[in-house]
């Protein structure tokens, strides 16, 4: 089955404090998900985004690529190749929170490095925090579900100190993606954060204004900092 090179990803996120006391709320998010390799397509797919552009919805390729002037493709593959992960006949997916009329805060983004088969073979995961730092974790993987653990490097929270390690489980499909990100100490886990996801476009339909303008308008917490 061909994918869309522009796809939108409804789903829910939870947050579940675990230490020194629980907690746990959940909302409803709604993402976007770029095939890296083709963005004038991706862009051309809906008159309502745009890339490295003003419009209802749109993608800053300078503000998700760690803040470096390259584009989309480059950065990635730049980021696998520093850790030993070739891309050789892969694509490059990119599922990420896009700005609405210019306001956005994405505290993740991830990049799928796929298989022709749609299996995996490496992933990204790109942390942002809200003083403008940000962290790329990245990881090798084989098939269609993937665990890594990873020392945590990168403050996020005011409410956690950096230290422990991250365990990040991710389940990937050609129609739903679950992500899983564990903060994990000697004592065991304090915080865990899920993702779960599926997609809503089908080849060759276009994002109606109607669509995208509702999605963000039901979740409009997730869009806001002007940054």
């Amino acid at each position: 089955m061909m994918t869309p090179s522009l796809n939108l990803m409804k789903g829910k996120t939870t947050h579940t404090r675990l230490a020194p006391f629980r907690h746990a709320f959940s909302y409803s998010v709604t993402m976007m998900e770029i095939d890296v390799r083709k963005p004038e397509t991706a862009a051309g797919s809906s008159k309502w985004f745009s890339l490295d552009k003003f419009n209802l919805t749109a993608i800053s390729s300078h503000r998700i690529c760690g803040r470096k002037q390259v584009s989309l493709e480059t950065w990635a593959k730049q980021k696998f190749a520093s850790h030993g992960i070739s891309t050789d006949e892969c694509s490059i997916r990119l599922i990420t929170f896009p700005r609405v009329l210019g306001y956005a805060f994405s505290p993740l983004s991830l990049w799928l490095l796929l298989e022709n088969d749609g299996s995996l073979r490496g992933m990204i995961y790109e942390v942002n925090n809200t003083f403008g730092d940000d962290h790329s974790y990245v990881a090798k993987a084989i098939g269609h579900e993937s665990v890594q653990e990873a020392d945590k490097t990168f403050y996020v929270s005011p409410f956690m100190d950096v230290s422990g390690k991250y365990r990040f489980h991710l389940r990937h499909t050609d129609e739903a993606l679950c992500l899983s990100i564990e903060n994990m100490f000697e004592a065991g886990r304090a915080h865990s954060h899920s993702l779960a996801g599926a997609e809503t476009l089908a080849e060759g339909r276009e994002i109606s204004f109607p669509e995208a303008n509702n999605e963000w308008r039901r979740h409009p917490c997730q869009n806001a900092e002007d940054n």
